[in-house]
C-alpha cells in the first residue's frame, strides 16, 4: 500500500485564480498514477499524473477550496486519503 502525504501547497495568486497546486510525496519514482480528489464536497475528479524522479507528484491548475479524499492509484493499489484547504 502506498502512503502519501501533502508535501507542500501553493494557493492561487488571485481570489478566482486557478494556478494553485498540491504536492504529494511518498510515491514511487517516475510512475504514472490515477489521482482522485473531491473539491468542496462535489463529485470526484480523476486525472492521470506522473510522479517525478524524487517520488513527488504535483496536482496543478487548482482554485481555492477544500480538497478532500485525495488518493493515488496504481496497478489496482490505492493510497491512504489526505486533505488540503
Amino acid at each position: 500500500t502506498v502512503t502519501i502525504a501533502v508535501d507542500s501547497f501553493n494557493n492561487p495568486t488571485t481570489c478566482s485564480g486557478t494556478d494553485g497546486s498540491i504536492v504529494l510525496s511518498g510515491l514511487a519514482l517516475s510512475t504514472s498514477y490515477d489521482v482522485s480528489y473531491i473539491l468542496d464536497g462535489g463529485a470526484p475528479v480523476v486525472s492521470t499524473i506522473s510522479s517525478d524522479g524524487s517520488g513527488s507528484l504535483t496536482i496543478g491548475g487548482l482554485g481555492e477550496g477544500i480538497y478532500t479524499s485525495i488518493t493515488v492509484t496504481n496497478a489496482g493499489c490505492t493510497s491512504n486519503g489526505v486533505s488540503q484547504t
